[in-house]
């Protein structure tokens, strides 16, 4: 997704108050992000399912990782 196509006007900006950093491989990220709620139809949940198989990461074409369990 461009997110230079959002328009930020019409959604819900979801504020944090607490600072979160992140620690990955000794390196301190801020997220300093904002997160925006955003509503979907049972049009775009038909739209997905029926195309799950185009994505790469459902599909199998790529494997995810678990950063939890990632040394």
């Amino acid at each position: 997704m461009d997110l230079r196509s959002v328009n930020y006007n019409k959604l819900e900006e979801q504020r944090d108050e607490n600072l979160h950093i992140f620690l990955y491989r000794d390196i301190e990220i801020k997220n300093l992000v904002s997160c925006y709620i955003t509503h979907t139809t049972e049009e775009t949940h038909q739209i997905i399912r029926a195309n799950l198989t185009e994505s790469a990461l459902y599909s199998g074409i790529i494997k995810g990782i678990d950063l939890l369990s990632f040394h």
